[in-house]
C-alpha cells in the first residue's frame, strides 16, 4: 500500500483557485484511498513511524517529544511517553484493543548519538509491553545496562480477527515466570500452537492450520515485556518455529544463553499481497544477500548486501515515505543467535543492519549461509 501525502495542509484564499482546486482533488483522493475515510486499505493494520526527540536525560513525560511522522489506519501517539517507552493507540482509545491484537516494534534507527555513551552511539532492541491505557513500544539499549534509550521506532497493531498471531506471559506478571496464559487468534491454544520448551525457549507450531514454518510465510516476533530483552526465530526443519527472548547485552562468553519473558508472534502468509513480507539471508560465501521467503508469485523486493552485516532493502514503488517497515530478527544459528537487527531510511531503500551483542559496541555480523532478517511492509 501507498499513502499519500498532501502538501496543502490548509485551503488558502490567496492562492489561485487551479491551486486550490487541486488540493481539494488530492485531499479528496486521500479520504478515498489511504483509509482515513471510508474503507480501510485492506490489510487491516494500524502503524506508524515515530520520531523520538529527547528533551533531556530524565525520565519523565517532559523527556521526550513523541510524534508519528507518518501514520496508516489511524494509529496515534498517546499521551504520557517517557524515556525509552512510547505509548500508542488506535483510534480514540487504547482501552478496547488490550484484548484485540499485539503490537510490534522494530528499531528504525542504526545507531543514535544522544550524548550519554561517551560519544558513542547507542545501538538498541525492540519490545512492546501494555498497560490498562493501552500499549507502549519499549526500547532499551544493547550496553551491560541494558537501560532504557530513545530512538526511532516503528510500530504496527495485528489485530487476532485479521492476523494469526498471540502472546504468551506470565498470569501474575512474575519476572522469569513460566508463560501461562495465553491471547490470540481464535483457535489458537496455549500448549498447542504455542508452547514453552525450556526458559526463554517456546515454539509455534501451525502445521495442524495448513502452515510450514519453511515455506509458508515469515514470523514476525517481539519480547512483550518492559525490560531489557528481546526476542528471535527460527524455521526449523518440521515446520514449526523456534521463538527465543535473550538478554539485550547477553554473554560474550556464553552467547546462547536465554532468558525466561513473554513472548509475541505474528504469522504473514506468503500468499497475502495486501502487504509485503519476506525473508532474507546469506549465502555460503558469505558475499551474497538471499531472498528466502516472499510473498506473492514473485518477490516484490530486492535485497543486496553492502558488507557483513548490512544489507539494502528496495521494494519497487515503495519508500520509506509510503509505509511502515516491521523488521524482526532471525536466530538459531551460530553466528545471528545473538545479533540484533535495526534499520534506516535511505533514499527510497531501506539500510538494514545485524550486530553482534556481548560487547559494546555491538559490531556488524555476517552470516555465512545463515537468515538474517523477516520483515513485512505495511
Amino acid at each position: 500500500m501507498k499513502v499519500l501525502h498532501v502538501d496543502c495542509e490548509t485551503m488558502n484564499p490567496s492562492l489561485s483557485l487551479v491551486r486550490n482546486g487541486l488540493c481539494l482533488m488530492v485531499l479528496w483522493l486521500v479520504m478515498t484511498t489511504s483509509g482515513s475515510a471510508g474503507s480501510a486499505p485492506p490489510h487491516n493494520i494500524p502503524s506508524a513511524n515515530l520520531k523520538v526527540v529527547q528533551n533531556d536525560t530524565g525520565n519523565s513525560v517532559d523527556s521526550v517529544t513523541v510524534s508519528a511522522t507518518l501514520t496508516v489506519n489511524d494509529l496515534r501517539v498517546r499521551p504520557g511517553s517517557n524515556r525509552g517507552d512510547y505509548n500508542v493507540q488506535v483510534g480514540d482509545s487504547g482501552a478496547d484493543e488490550l484484548n484485540e491484537g499485539v503490537l510490534m516494534v522494530a528499531v528504525t534507527q542504526n545507531g543514535r548519538d544522544n550524548g550519554e555513551l561517551e560519544n558513542l552511539l547507542g545501538y538498541a532492541a525492540p519490545s512492546f509491553d501494555r498497560g490498562a491505557a493501552g500499549f507502549w513500544a519499549v526500547v532499551q539499549d544493547v550496553t551491560s545496562d541494558r537501560a532504557e534509550y530513545n530512538t526511532d521506532v516503528a510500530v504496527a497493531f495485528f489485530r487476532y480477527s485479521d492476523w494469526l498471531s498471540g502472546w504468551a506471559r506470565n498470569a501474575t506478571a512474575a519476572n522469569g515466570g513460566t508463560n501461562n496464559l495465553f491471547t490470540g487468534s481464535k483457535g489458537l491454544v496455549l500448549g498447542t500452537h504455542f508452547k514453552g520448551i525450556s526458559a526463554g525457549r517456546s515454539r509455534v507450531d501451525l502445521r495442524t492450520l495448513g502452515i510450514n514454518s519453511t515455506n509458508s510465510g515469515v514470523l514476525i516476533v517481539n519480547h512483550a515485556k518492559n525490560e531489557g530483552n528481546y526476542a528471535n526465530s527460527v524455521a526449523n526443519p518440521d515446520g514449526t518455529w523456534e521463538v527465543y527472548v535473550k538478554d539485550n547485552f547477553g554473554s560474550a562468553t556464553n552467547p546462547r544463553a536465554l532468558e525466561q519473558d513473554p513472548a509475541a508472534f505474528v504469522f504473514i502468509s506468503k500468499t497475502n499481497t495486501t502487504v509485503v513480507s519476506g525473508k532474507f539471508g546469506v549465502d555460503d560465501t558469505g558475499t551474497n544477500a538471499v531472498i528466502l521467503i516472499h510473498s506473492g508469485p514473485e518477490p516484490a523486493f530486492s535485497i543486496s548486501q553492502l558488507e557483513p552485516g548490512r544489507f539494502r532493502l528496495a521494494i519497487p514503488g515503495a519508500s520509506p515515505k509510503s509505509g511502515i517497515l516491521i523488521t524482526s530478527m532471525e536466530g538459531g544459528y551460530t553466528n545471528n543467535f545473538d545479533n540484533v537487527i535495526s534499520y534506516e531510511a535511505d533514499g527510497n531503500s531501506w539500510i538494514i543492519e545485524s550486530r553482534d551483542t556481548g560487547v559494546y559496541p555491538p559490531p556488524l555480523e555476517g552470516a555465512s549461509n545463515e537468515p538474517v532478517a523477516s520483515f513485512v511492509f505495511i
